[in-house]
């Protein structure tokens, strides 16, 4: 498991999200899950893998930094970052809403550092 900088809050998991470490996630009837909607506002990053009703780690603090992974496409560092249909980090475009920004850049499927911010979208 990557290193984690921010401090974290813990929720169920409303879902298996054995396969999300890293992924942007969202509450949903008290639980958390992935995010499954391409530039969606994201709720946290989660922080672990946890199975169906166990505990999930979310890593939600503004001007902290977070451990996200990247999806389909690289980042770049300085990107401003979104989830992709999946929760995985993509660089946002015009009416995503951004959650962090890469503090590196990463190919797909790589763990990158991120800077946590408050929601905005983009223009």
């Amino acid at each position: 498991m990557a290193t984690r900088e921010s401090d974290s809050y813990a929720l169920l998991a409303g879902v298996d999200l054995t396969t999300k470490e890293g992924a942007f996630g969202k509450q949903a009837a008290g639980k958390v899950i992935a995010c499954n909607t391409l530039g969606e506002r994201a709720d946290c990053v989660i922080g672990n893998a946890p199975i169906i009703n166990a505990v999930a780690d979310c890593y939600p603090r503004a001007g902290k930094i977070v451990i996200i992974q990247v999806g389909a496409a690289a980042v770049v560092q300085d990107a401003e970052l979104t989830p992709d249909a999946n929760g995985m980090a993509k660089t946002a475009v015009s009416t995503n809403v951004v959650r962090s920004r890469a503090l590196q850049a990463g190919a797909p499927g790589a763990f990158i550092r991120a800077h946590w911010v408050d929601a905005y979208i983009k223009p």
